[in-house]
């Protein structure tokens, strides 16, 4: 009686630990960042988690979290994206946050271009077309500025 108690205590135990398994490995996958690369030219435009759209130039390397879904310890609110290349915003609701390799863009406004060129002088350039922001510098902390408003017509 007793070694088949424990065999079958041993079987709750491997089936559980199977059911853990995949229950980390599911939350591991959907943890894992939406990249994007466009290759054909209606693959450019895209709709984004919270409603808002992004126009991908030639050739940029476009990420963010699944459903803009965050770590432990994160903001939840927190909508965030990384880009390495040319795009242009028209986002659903401020802020959005947009890393590139030497700045990161905090918008207030709902329509804007950031260009990223790391190849050439690794320099970012933000045209706000509707609304404001702040940049700040990943290379150099602590310093920050505020956009005007920029119209183009």
């Amino acid at each position: 009686a007793r070694a088949n108690r424990s065999r079958r205590w041993g079987r709750w135990v491997g089936a559980l630990a199977v059911v853990v398994m995949l229950a980390v490995g599911a939350a591991w996958i959907l943890h894992q960042p939406v990249s994007v690369k466009p290759g054909r030219a209606n693959d450019k435009r895209r709709t984004l988690p919270d409603g808002s759209t992004v126009e991908l130039n030639s050739g940029p390397t476009f990420t963010y979290r699944r459903g803009f879904q965050t770590w432990p310890l994160v903001d939840a609110n927190r909508r965030a994206v990384r880009l390495n290349g040319e795009a242009f915003f028209t986002v659903a609701d401020a802020p959005f946050l947009v890393e590139t390799v030497n700045a990161e863009i905090q918008v207030t406004g709902t329509r804007f271009n950031v260009r990223s060129r790391t190849v050439v002088d690794s320099t970012t350039t933000i045209t706000v077309t509707d609304g404001q922001g702040q940049v700040r510098s990943r290379t150099l902390p602590g310093r920050r500025s505020v956009l005007s408003l920029q119209i183009r017509y």
